[in-house]
């Protein structure tokens, strides 16, 4: 009978599945075929198909793999699995990390241009080799196969210093009438001097370790391509790559409020300084006469109020001005949707960041919650975007 634990991971699992393959099967098409392209909306679409292919495929790999609990039998099907379970996740920080410096340079430094379409896409395919050099560094660490370490009866002798060109027989220390297959025996060796060498401090004997491959079926961290040192210390960086990307994501997004806020008590400020003038303020206007001639030889004089050129002038810059907030208020509008995405990703990332660290107990169900972040963000853009519920409503119609 299956675990308790096993079968509600498997059920949630297939659940978020299908559910996420909808979803950002939905977003990519409505993204895809959007006519007005834009930074944000580049980003969008990458974590868009990220969020699909892990729905359509990782997941239900990974039910595979919960459900024979690891024993994949294979070398490749181990080392897929670990190279696209791992090359996802940092993926997605990377691209939450250049969402936030995108939606940045758009709100605080408008005119810079940082980032634009063709910048954006290049920073998309630099992420996704550096995402795949740390999967691939992933699956190589991992196999079905073990490395199982045999001790050899050969020694090497090490002389620090002797005395004498003599020959001295010394007992074997790793061997003893107890072990098996190995006597008490007796190493003769030749030592040569070099030099005024007057004693012998120490004769040690180191034994030649070899390692035979042994299979055993379960996908889980092997020594065979990647020494154990090299892997610990990887797994350290790879873990900080999540730390470092919600440090960035933080101090980015202050950044931003910050300059919202600045924005905002600016325009507090202009507004009680009266800097845009009512356009029924008459104190300084030219008039324009108007001859109106009627049937029975009357004439009506109209005189209508025409705005001085000052007051055309303002009008202009308040124009300009209102473009200006339109376009900063749509960029924050933006923002907001993005850094929603950014937190649920760190917040359902978070628990199984911990449980892998040893920091929190681990629990299954809770650990394989973070997949809910790969299916959250369709409803997140249906919430929050009125244009992406006007092309969904669309899509329907025509459906």
């Amino acid at each position: 009978m299956e675990d308790p634990d096993t079968v509600a991971v498997l059920v949630i699992l297939s659940f978020l599945s299908v559910l996420g393959t909808i979803g950002n099967a939905t977003v990519l098409y409505i993204y895809v075929t959007k006519k007005d392209k834009s930074t944000a909306g580049v980003f969008i679409m990458t974590l868009a198909g990220t969020d699909f292919i892990t729905c359509l495929v990782i997941v239900p790999y990974t039910e595979i793999a919960v459900y024979l609990q690891y024993r994949l039998l294979y070398d490749l099907p181990c080392k897929i699995y670990m190279f696209l379970i791992t090359c996802n996740v940092p993926f997605a920080a990377f691209i939450m990390v250049a969402i936030a410096i995108d939606r940045y340079f758009c709100i605080c430094h408008p005119f810079a241009h940082a980032i634009n379409l063709k910048r954006a896409k290049w920073v998309v395919l630099f992420l996704i080799c550096f995402a795949s050099t740390l999967g691939l560094i992933t699956s190589m660490t991992h196999s079905v196969y073990r490395l199982i370490p045999r001790i050899d009866q050969t020694t090497y002798l090490n002389v620090t210093s002797v005395w004498n060109n003599t020959f001295h027989s010394y007992e074997n220390p790793f061997c003893n009438t107890s072990s098996v297959g190995c006597s008490n025996m007796t190493l003769t060796t030749n030592v040569v001097i070099y030099g005024d060498v007057t004693t012998i401090s120490a004769l040690n004997f180191l034994p030649t370790m070899k390692y035979d491959i042994a299979y055993d079926g379960l996908c889980t961290p092997s020594d065979i391509l990647i020494g154990e040192t090299f892997r610990e210390i990887y797994q350290k960086v790879y873990a900080g790559f999540y730390l470092m990307s919600f440090i960035a994501v933080l101090i980015l997004y202050g950044m931003i409020y910050r300059a919202i806020h600045k924005h905002r008590v600016k325009k507090s400020k202009r507004k009680k300084s009266n800097l845009y003038p009512s356009q029924t303020d008459f104190t300084l206007v030219e008039t324009q006469t108007t001859m109106t001639m009627h049937a029975n030889g009357t004439e009506m004089v109209d005189l209508k109020p025409q705005p001085t050129p000052e007051q055309r002038e303002r009008k202009r810059k308040a124009s300009r001005l209102t473009l200006r907030e339109k376009t900063l208020y749509a960029n924050i509008r933006t923002a907001a949707i993005l850094f929603v995405v950014t937190i649920v990703f760190l917040f359902a990332f978070l628990p199984a960041w911990l449980m892998a660290h040893h920091i929190i107990s681990f629990n299954s169900v809770v650990f394989y919650m973070y997949f809910v972040y790969n299916v959250a963000n369709p409803f997140i853009y249906a919430f929050m975007n009125k244009s992406f519920r006007d092309d969904l409503r669309r899509l329907l119609k025509v459906q």
